[in-house]
């Protein structure tokens, strides 16, 4: 990071380092790209405020009910915006959870302070697309 704050290349470094930290299981390394204050709310309702929460949800995901497990987590694309610090960030996402496989794309809105990630918003999208009105195949 530079001495102006957050850039880019310090927002795309978080956000990767986010990713992996679910991927590895590692909570040093999630906790570290978070603000203390941070937020984050995800697709399906909970939201989860400040380091407490954020490392109960973390280490409850990964050691209760069948001990869950992120697979992969696949970013496709990070649009960032200097003005707004915010990136925008599709992705798509596969998990052992409660011993079965599920997986789903979406995208995440991630904000910024200073110097780390404090609010993250995340939506889905259902990984079976078709096109009811376009072109039938045969």
């Amino acid at each position: 990071m530079n001495e102006r704050g957050m850039n880019r290349e310090t927002a795309e470094t978080l956000i990767k380092r986010y990713f992996q930290s679910w991927i590895q299981q590692d909570l040093s390394l999630f906790l570290s790209t978070l603000s203390p204050d941070t937020e984050v709310v995800e697709c399906y309702g909970p939201v989860y405020c400040g380091t407490d929460e954020l490392r109960q949800w973390f280490v409850n995901w990964h050691t209760k009910d069948g001990k869950a497990k992120v697979t992969r987590w696949e970013i496709f694309n990070i649009l960032y915006d200097e003005t707004q610090k915010m990136a925008a960030v599709e992705w798509d996402f596969e998990c052992i959870y409660a011993g079965n496989l599920g997986s789903f794309l979406g995208a995440s809105l991630f904000h910024f302070d200073e110097s780390k990630i404090d609010r993250i918003q995340e939506y889905r999208m259902e990984k079976e697309q078709y096109r009811p009105y376009g072109e039938k195949k045969q």
